[in-house]
């Protein structure tokens, strides 16, 4: 699908607007794939959708974690550029339905990322969420007055503490013990 999007994205027949809304809607989509993956998580199942247990870890309709884990944060970096693009847009902090709707993809995607549980995976998802805080920052510091400026990062804070508090609660045993397994051979 990512490479669909790519190749539909260079096409000559859409205008900006027409990319804009393919985006959007490669970024719903993947967040209500992300929710439909954590729902699986939450609930235990042992087989997409499902249908005959699997013997190792799948996440939503990826029965390889590395696969799950590289759709998610490509789904939450489009996600956060589009929720980035919506406070440029805007040029100050302003809850639409478009930036709701990329936000909570994005948050979606990243956690999904996570609970892949995909060692390489869950280290970009840290990568890009810093990445992504610390351009959020540096944005709202040219972009926003003072009083929406501390609007905008106490919700990014809460944001943040609200996402990592629900990934580890989630799957922080699962995490830690995929980092702690021993090594083949």
């Amino acid at each position: 699908p990512a490479w669909v999007l790519a190749l539909a994205l260079r096409s000559p027949a859409l205008d900006r607007a027409a990319m804009l809304r393919l985006l959007r809607l490669f970024a719903g989509a993947s967040g209500l794939l992300a929710l439909f993956g954590l729902a699986q998580y939450l609930i235990g199942a042992r087989g997409i959708y499902g249908g005959a247990p699997l013997s190792g870890h799948f996440f939503a309709t990826f029965a390889y974690p590395n696969h799950a884990a590289a759709f998610f944060l490509l789904a939450a970096a489009v996600s956060a550029g589009l929720l980035l693009h919506e406070f440029v847009r805007w040029g100050r902090p302003r809850l639409t339905t478009t930036a709701l709707g990329t936000g909570s993809s994005a948050l979606a995607c990243l956690a999904g990322a996570c609970l892949s549980l995909s060692r390489a995976g869950l280290l970009l998802a840290l990568l890009l969420a810093l990445g992504w805080l610390g351009y959020s920052v540096w944005l709202a510091g040219r972009l926003f007055e003072p009083a929406d400026r501390l609007r905008f990062l106490a919700g990014l804070a809460l944001l943040v503490v609200l996402a990592a508090g629900s990934v580890l609660a989630l799957g922080g045993r699962a995490i830690r013990r995929e980092f702690t397994a021993a090594a083949p051979g």
